[in-house]
């Protein structure tokens, strides 16, 4: 017991003089079913014992999150009346200061002391006291240097979630804190930072520089866990994923007998001086790759990754096959084959482990399959995982609970027998907290891009959903935040930003926005333009706009290019560009098919030449006219020269809004021309200009923005044309009439058997392709459908009635709910009529 313990180190203080180390033990307090940690710290110069007791539930599980110290002390004074009335086990809310393990670092918590407590343990009250009231002053916003401080064995240290709120408690006479603040839009881009800076010594530094914590077996040793220490390296790691690292991989035990196996034995934490050699230490982090490596027998023809390397060879070489044999339909695909039903249903079971996902314990395997070798799991089984661990542990615990409530309406509106339901705990009991939430108000419709600019950097390292009120309108929510989200797609594709790859199309009617069929593809630009600062800056705003979506699962209204979405999710072998070598001339004819079909006759020029050159029964001279006759053949014109093209080394971009006519390729490149010997060189600099040198900054800048919210790498688990479903949806929206009568809900005068319910069915089927963006953009604030189309639109949509009106009504629509407000017009053309005209003009909104 915590008494038995305190005891004896009360002992121990009596008889031990110096250490030199800082021992943490991790003991488990079989009344709760979990584990405690004592931590025992000893000085040789104050010859002084500390001990605390920490609650391995409460230790930080720290995620991707900035934990912020003014979200703790912004309390508003409902939150504080809460936490007057809370019980005994509600007191372990409070507030917390938590990054790792440091003392530094952390707030701690007293708790809750027993009536027959010792008259010896008064003092140290007395200095719990002391040390509270200046905490309190800490949180309160005064800078002061962080002094030493003894440890009380008592002491608890506590988790504090950045972005969680309590969760919303019916109960009466209970006080519920609301979950959505309002945030004024930024004057300027700087980012939101923490109102309390903790500085630290010249000393203190250097001190913890050379101080490092191991974790250790228990001794004596436990069957199924390794008698070894690791070096908890990573601030980032919970002390449980630790403890995972401790268990040997792939029991073959059940869950209940693998988790009585991790909390039964007592773990040793160790803090002490970095060691050059520690002999029964793995100071490097466990890979579990290693339990794909064969044994080191030398005579093993391969190991289990040679064989992983083959199929990803065997697949690529598949998939191009079918991408460039014209025999094959375009929806024929070999993924199938490839899967691995073993592999996914271990990884669902590891994602099904709630403990593992919120506290952050995945194994490494599972990040390293998903990423280098996606192709073994189905689409389905990627975006849960990429779901559940890219957002960090207060948005993963909100998707759990989420995933929950899904499980139980799903399970209402089946045809289980009551007596399954009846027997559920009621479901606020399984609710951590709730998303807190920053609605951004006062945005100018006329300004959007400049509030967008201020905002998105204000609010990028924040993980709380943001939602949007435009100035002077009433309506907030979802409806609204996709209306946001969706002028900013627009904004961000205006000719003048020059952002781009573009044309000038002089024949036609030119657009202030960028159309283009193939997809956006960044603008080259000279990297040291006089316009590229504001192009970075936009490149900027556009990663966390990317990030945000996915955060909040908003859909992006771009169309983007298959070649702009590889460089975001695809791996690179350059270990100095991290784009680079991705794309090639097949890439450059999906966004410019007319320069891209020229590189690709000079390329077919080019392998002429190389047979000819090849070839050792010709001389030298017959070598070189040989060469000279070679000519470019074209559908369109005559065969000619690659001299008379008069081309030179620079490259001349597609389109006048870029402020530069052209860019030398090499020194002088102007006034070198380009020949049959050195056409080769002419197109590698060519391509390396338009999808490396040329984007370098701006693709940096947009790296840079997107990791502010998550880490860019969570995309690899992904291929161009998964993700490029999970950020813009489905843009050209399809439906049939089993989908129409499958998801869409006849609501409030409306039944499936209605004549004007009917006819809405009608018109959507005989609707085209822009009529159907329309009509979803009207609905819903987007104009494209999630992956799944109608089946995975949530709130589903739904049709009501609307009273007291005629043929000469208009329809309304509460994008927040996709509920759609319907007059019962006596014709299938005056529906369409009036639907067209709803959906092309404002004013229609939450009517």
């Amino acid at each position: 017991s915590r008494r038995a313990v305190t005891e004896e180190n009360n002992k121990k203080n009596a008889t031990n003089e110096c250490s030199d180390q800082h021992i943490v033990l991790i003991e488990n307090d079989m009344n709760s079913n979990v584990a405690n940690i004592l931590t025992t710290s000893t000085e040789s110069s104050s010859n002084l014992i500390q001990t605390t007791a920490i609650n391995i539930a409460d230790i930080p599980i720290i995620d991707d999150e900035t934990i912020r110290i003014e979200d703790s002390t912004n309390l508003s004074d409902q939150q504080q009346k809460q936490n007057d009335e809370t019980t005994t086990d509600d007191d372990e809310d409070e507030h917390t200061l938590l990054k790792c393990l440091k003392l530094t670092n952390e707030q701690i918590e007293t708790p809750v002391e027993e009536e027959d407590e010792d008259d010896d343990n008064e003092e140290e009250q007395q200095e719990e006291e002391e040390y509270n009231e200046e905490l309190q002053e800490q949180l309160h916003g005064q800078q002061q240097e962080i002094t030493h401080r003894n440890w009380d064995e008592d002491f608890v240290l506590k988790r504090q979630f950045s972005v969680l709120l309590p969760a919303f408690d019916g109960r009466p006479g209970r006080t519920n804190i609301n979950a959505t603040q309002d945030l004024a839009v930024p004057t300027t881009t700087t980012p939101k930072e923490e109102t309390l800076t903790k500085r630290r010594s010249d000393s203190d530094a250097s001190t913890a520089a050379n101080m490092t914590l191991y974790i250790r077996g228990p001794s004596p040793s436990v069957p199924g866990v390794k008698d070894i220490d690791i070096e908890m390296n990573d601030t980032d790691a919970t002390i449980f994923k630790y403890i995972q690292k401790l268990i040997n991989p792939f029991p073959s035990l059940q869950r209940i007998d693998r988790i009585k196996q991790i909390f039964e034995p007592t773990y040793t934490i160790v803090y002490t001086e970095k060691l050059n050699e520690r002999p029964t230490s793995i100071t490097n982090d466990l890979c579990d790759e290693n339990l794909f490596d064969s044994s080191n027998d030398p005579e093993d023809i391969c190991a289990i990754k040679d064989i992983l390397k083959l199929l990803r060879q065997l697949y690529y070489l598949s998939t191009n096959y079918i991408h460039t044999n014209p025999y094959f339909n375009e929806t024929f695909s070999i993924d199938n084959y490839f899967y691995s039903k073993k592999l996914n249903n271990k990884l669902l079971q590891q994602i099904q482990d709630s403990i593992l996902i919120a506290s952050s314990s995945l194994p490494s395997w599972t990040s390293w399959l998903i990423h280098s070798y996606k192709f073994l799991y189905p689409f389905e089984t990627r975006q849960l995982y990429f779901r559940t661990t890219s957002f960090g542990t207060s948005r993963s615990i909100v998707w759990l609970q989420e995933r929950r409530e899904e499980l139980v309406r799903t399970l209402r509106n089946s045809n289980h027998s009551r007596s399954r339901l009846v027997n559920e705990n009621p479901l606020h009991e399984f609710r951590f907290g709730r998303l807190k939430i920053d609605r951004a108000v006062a945005i100018d419709r006329e300004n959007v891009l400049r509030d967008a600019m201020n905002l998105f950097h204000y609010h990028a390292k924040l993980k709380s959903k943001l939602e949007i009120q435009f100035q002077n309108e009433e309506g907030t929510g979802d409806g609204p935040t996709l209306e946001f989200y969706a002028l900013i797609a627009n904004e961000l594709q205006k000719h003048s930003l020059g952002l781009w790859w573009n044309h000038d199309d002089h024949g036609h009617q030119q657009t202030d926005y960028v159309r283009k069929l193939e997809g956006l593809f960044p603008a080259p630009y000279q990297q040291d333009h006089k316009k590229l600062d504001d192009v970075c800056n936009y490149f900027s705003l556009i990663g966390i706009y990317f990030a945000k979506c996915l955060l909040d699962k908003y859909l992006i209204d771009m169309p983007l290019s298959i070649s702009f979405l590889k460089l975001l999710c695809m791996k690179t072998k350059s270990d100095d560009i991290w784009y680079d070598g991705i794309l090639d001339v097949n890439d450059l004819i999906m966004i410019e098919p007319s320069r891209g079909n020229f590189f690709k006759q000079l390329f077919q020029l080019i392998e002429k030449r190389n047979k000819i050159l090849n070839d050792e029964n010709k001389t030298d001279e017959e070598k070189n006219i040989q060469c000279q006759l070679l000519r470019i053949e074209n559908d369109s014109h005559e065969p000619v020269n690659i001299e008379n093209l008069c081309l030179t080394f620079v490259y001349s971009p597609p389109s006048n809004t870029y402020e530069y006519q052209s860019v030398e390729l090499i020194p002088n490149g102007s006034h070198t021309d380009v020949t049959i010997d050195n056409i080769d060189q002419y197109i590698n600099l060519s391509l390396q200009f338009i999808f490396r040198d040329g984007i370098r900054r701006q693709m940096d800048a947009f790296r840079n923005g997107f990791n502010q919210v998550f880490s860019l790498h969570h995309l690899q688990c992904f291929n161009p044309s998964e993700l490029q479903l999970i950020l813009c949806g489905n843009q050209w929206p399809s439906w049939t009439l089993d989908d129409l009568l499958t998801h869409i809900e006849p609501n409030h005068g409306f039944t499936r058997e209605s004549v004007g319910f009917t006819k809405f069915l009608n018109v959507m089927l005989a609707l085209d392709g822009l009529e159907r963006k329309s009509v979803v953009q009207f609905i819903t604030g987007c104009s494209s459908l999630p992956p799944g189309g109608l089946a995975n639109l949530r709130p589903r949509l739904s049709v009501a009635r609307k009273v007291e009106a005629d043929d000469n009504s208009y329809p309304s629509v509460n994008t927040c709910y996709h509920y759609l407000k319907l007059p019962d017009y006596s014709s299938e053309d005056i529906l369409k009529l009036r639907l067209m005209t709803a959906c092309k003009e404002r004013g229609f909104y939450f009517n």
